[in-house]
């Protein structure tokens, strides 16, 4: 159900909604539900704004119970931000992931920590690069590169790291937690999430994202299961 009703929405957006680029309205979302696991996004999704924004708590749960688990991301990816001024402070970074997680415990939906992944491996950044440094169709710039970074405000600064990070890099990249925190980020609304998808997707994103070995948690994965499935 979950897989026909995805169909439905690419064929939506392109077909119904297209305007300059595939869209896909919440009410339709809303009809075709069944069967999807609905996360809240990097940044750029309604719930990470509605925080930085400091909307009041009866939006941000008006938000909250939309989504089926709530997402967090590394600080290195949200570090533009901060060189553009959209923040003063990394603590004010660590803050946002802090705040989800409370959102989390509150409305009582997993958080994941997920790395906003656009390739495996780090070598492979430079076609990320090029990716961003292109223009879109109509002339319009990637959200990571806005005029005024094109044109050279605020300085040069690389791109975030979005390769498919190892759970100890995600642990690493999330140690500004307490050690239980992170774990239950990184390992746990993992798992949680995992268990309400079909064995065979829930092997697979097993496969891929628990390729490190956790000191508390040994997951049922083969071992280079990350290699084979990138082969496969």
């Amino acid at each position: 159900m979950g897989l026909k009703n995805l169909y439905k929405l690419i064929s939506l957006s392109h077909l119904k909604y297209f305007k300059r680029t595939p869209r896909m309205p919440k009410s339709e979302i809303l009809k075709h539900r069944d069967g999807l696991l609905i996360g809240s996004a990097c940044e750029a999704g309604e719930l990470f704004k509605a925080i930085k924004e400091k909307k009041s708590d009866e939006e941000i749960k008006k938000l909250c119970e939309f989504y089926d688990y709530f997402e967090v991301q590394p600080i290195g990816n949200n570090m533009f931000m901060l060189r553009e001024g959209e923040v003063s402070s990394v603590s004010e970074l660590q803050d946002f992931n802090r705040k989800i997680i409370e959102l989390g415990e509150k409305y009582g939906k997993p958080v994941v920590a997920t790395g906003d992944v656009h390739y495996c491996e780090p070598e492979d950044k430079i076609f990320r690069d090029v990716y961003i440094s292109s223009k879109a169709v109509g002339g319009v710039p990637h959200p990571l590169m806005p005029y005024a970074r094109e044109h050279g405000k605020f300085g040069e600064f690389e791109n975030p790291d979005q390769h498919l990070r190892t759970t100890d890099e995600m642990l690493c990249d999330f140690d500004f937690l307490v050690l239980v925190g992170s774990l239950c980020c990184v390992v746990c609304g993992l798992l949680i999430c995992s268990s309400f998808c079909s064995s065979a997707f829930v092997f697979l994103y097993l496969s891929i994202n628990l390729n490190s070995t956790c000191p508390v948690f040994n997951a049922p994965y083969p071992i280079d299961a990350y290699k084979s499935s990138r082969d496969d």
